[in-house]
């Protein structure tokens, strides 16, 4: 039976991950997260917590990022708060040396990660706080995030957007909306709604002054208006959800 030869994968690899590499050890936790086995990725993420008691220190991002993407996909379960916590500490140790289309991706998937787990990781966004948007001694957050995909700029705003993330008080998200708007005209059907729900939910506003919108308006107009002419029945119950609350947010009064 297939729960059988699960556990026996799972009795495999917690035997073997003293001998994995970082990569190694985040994909199979990663894989035991998206079979939905919660049971047995509960069991093999406490070994990692185990094997690596001290944290990820010289843990490569995409093994970060699939870690905690790999805990995301638990849903309401999430994943351990040590784990968690030290996959927020080492991004946030590197976070200026990221760079990138590799690291943003990855910087993508923890931020989704940490979102679903419900996680805050005070450390990274306080990082990235201290980084800027752009300062003179380089590129800032601009830099790293240039690299982000249409994809993945979903991600890093549904993880952000759900962490109670906004505008106004991050660096990170103001980074990511630019980038956003950077790449609208990419942005695939799959990602559109939650893409506009979580701009909306991070203070995206359609409130143009003098009659003018910004670059950012009016992409999340054209987003907008293809979601609105989207046929219902193409869309997941989870969409319809978020496109009913969108034009709320969309137009909800900008805050101070």
């Amino acid at each position: 039976p297939p729960s059988q030869f699960l556990a026996a994968l799972e009795a495999e690899a917690s035997a073997q991950l003293p001998q994995f590499a970082p990569q190694s050890v985040s994909l199979t936790a990663w894989a035991f997260c998206k079979l939905g086995d919660a049971p047995g990725a509960s069991r093999l993420l406490a070994r990692v917590g185990e094997v690596f008691p001290g944290g990820f220190e010289g843990w490569p991002p995409q093994a970060l990022g699939s870690l905690a993407f790999g805990m995301g996909s638990l849903g309401g379960l999430g994943g351990p708060v040590p784990l968690l916590a030290a996959v927020d500490a080492e991004l946030a140790r590197t976070l200026s040396s990221l760079g990138g289309r590799e690291d943003a991706t990855a910087l993508a998937n923890a931020l989704w990660g940490f979102g679903r787990c419900g996680f805050r990781p005070v450390a990274l966004l306080g990082a990235a706080e201290a980084l800027g948007e752009a300062p003179p001694s380089g590129p800032g957050l601009e830099g790293l995030l240039e690299h982000l995909t249409p994809s993945n700029v979903s991600y890093a705003a549904l993880g952000l957007a759900e962490l109670g993330e906004s505008l106004t008080s991050s660096a990170l998200a103001r980074a990511l909306c630019r980038r956003a708007a950077q790449v609208a005209g990419d942005l695939g059907t799959e990602s559109l709604v939650p893409a506009l729900w979580a701009l909306a939910a991070l203070g995206a506003h359609l409130n143009p002054m003098e009659g003018r919108y910004s670059v950012l308006e009016r992409a999340l107009a054209a987003w907008w208006n293809s979601a609105a002419r989207s046929d219902p029945a193409a869309l997941s119950p989870e969409d319809l959800q978020m496109l009913s609350e969108v034009k709320t947010l969309l137009t909800a009064e900008a805050s101070d």
